[in-house]
């Protein structure tokens, strides 16, 4: 007896809704499988021309496809890797020969990135995108270029003093203390061809009774110079001692230089040896643990301005000494060559007097009464010569008489 149309047995009914479910639960375990999981990590900072890793990890399978992009205008490709190999055909060039990946971890679902020698240029969004045949996975995140800043210099010069750091990133500020107050112009800045910014501001006609400090900041970094007010010491040359800033126990380094630009020493704190220049062998005696700087046999080659730099991880302390030589021989000469002038001087009014006394004595003052009344010949020469006078008088009377 035949079944009717659509008639079915239990046993054909149970099978079909197996079926069914098999095939429900086949699709469902598909969707799932082929899910794309997002995640942003956040913010990554990476030191410029240093190596930076940026992490992406993924759930391990076979097939591994990863691509990085730095999400830009036209979305730089900075690697890829598929078929178990790194895929660099369509690298942006700019990456070229900076990226690789951790070939040994790959399977194990490690797919960061490392990127060296970083540039400013690389900073931005990037992406990470990894896939297995059972599922995929993007990672975003920033990443930040910074280049902190390694020192602040400060210089005076006649009446002007400046402060400036160089290759910094990103985008640093500066300011004075005591404040200049806005009369001073804004700091000036400039950026290197590797985008890297110089900023500088110069104070004039400083107080040289006070202390100045500047201070260059970024987000990241922050470093201050403090300039002490200038010093003057006077040395015979034999042996002088200029000293530093007095020092605190963080203090790493010291540094000396000569007229700003020389440089004498730098000795590390608070044991490190004392080695001087080749052209400062011959005057450096020693540093002390405090800084100073122990001179000997100095020439007036070597009169100028000594600056000391102390360094630490705050910043750096600077301070100015001038040093005037004034040798013990050259004063002793002064003295003895104006000895020797008044002696000389005193020896020819000696002689002067004594020959002029001996003239005087020569000749005596004849009184008035003894003179002629012409007032030119004497009435009683000297000597007794009566007979040279009487001759003169009647020689003066021998016109008549009327």
């Amino acid at each position: 007896m035949s079944r009717p149309s659509g008639f079915h047995s239990d046993s054909e009914k149970t099978a079909e809704v197996r079926a069914n479910m098999n095939t429900s639960s086949s699709l469902l375990v598909l969707v799932v499988f082929n899910l794309l999981w997002t995640f942003s990590t956040g913010d990554i900072f990476c030191k410029f021309n240093q190596t930076c890793t940026l992490q992406c990890l993924f759930t391990p399978g076979d097939e591994v496809v990863i691509h990085w992009v730095q999400q830009t205008a036209a979305n730089a490709q900075a690697h890829s890797y598929y078929y178990n190999r790194d895929q660099l055909t369509l690298q942006n060039p700019r990456f070229k020969g900076r990226t690789s990946m951790f070939g040994d971890q790959i399977s194990r679902g490690n797919a960061s990135l490392q990127l060296t020698n970083v540039q400013v240029q690389d900073e931005g969004r990037y992406q990470c995108y990894a896939s297995t045949i059972t599922g995929k996975k993007e990672v975003f995140m920033q990443l930040h270029v910074y280049a902190p800043i390694h020192r602040v210099n400060m210089e005076m010069v006649q009446d002007e003093i400046t402060c400036s750091s160089k290759d910094v990133y990103p985008e640093p500020d500066l300011t004075w203390e005591p404040d200049p107050g806005p009369s001073t112009p804004e700091p000036a800045k400039s950026r290197t061809i590797q985008q890297l910014y110089t900023i500088s501001s110069s104070l004039n006609n400083p107080d040289p009774n006070l202390d100045y400090s500047c201070t260059v900041s970024t987000a990241r970094s922050k470093k201050k110079t403090i300039f002490f007010k200038q010093d003057h010491v006077t040395s015979s040359g034999s042996e002088t001692a200029v000293t530093c800033q007095d020092l605190n126990s963080s203090s790493t380094h010291v540094t000396w230089w000569f007229n700003h630009t020389q440089h004498i020493l730098t000795r590390t704190l608070p044991e490190g040896p004392t080695q001087p220049t080749e052209k400062w062998k011959l005057f450096v005696k020693d540093v002390s643990d405090t800084g100073s700087l122990t001179l000997t046999g100095l020439t007036s080659d070597q009169e100028g301005v000594y600056t000391c730099e102390v360094s630490n991880t705050e910043g750096t302390y600077m301070k100015n000494t001038a040093l005037h030589i004034h040798h013990e021989s050259q004063t002793a000469g002064v003295i003895a060559a104006v000895v020797s002038v008044i002696v000389l001087i005193g020896i020819i009014l000696f002689v002067l007097y004594r020959k002029e006394k001996l003239c005087f004595k020569k000749s005596p003052e004849t009184s008035p009464a003894d003179r002629s009344p012409e007032g030119d010949e004497p009435l009683n020469p000297p000597n007794g010569d009566l007979s040279s006078a009487t001759q003169d008088a009647s020689s003066r009377d021998v016109s008549p008489k009327s």
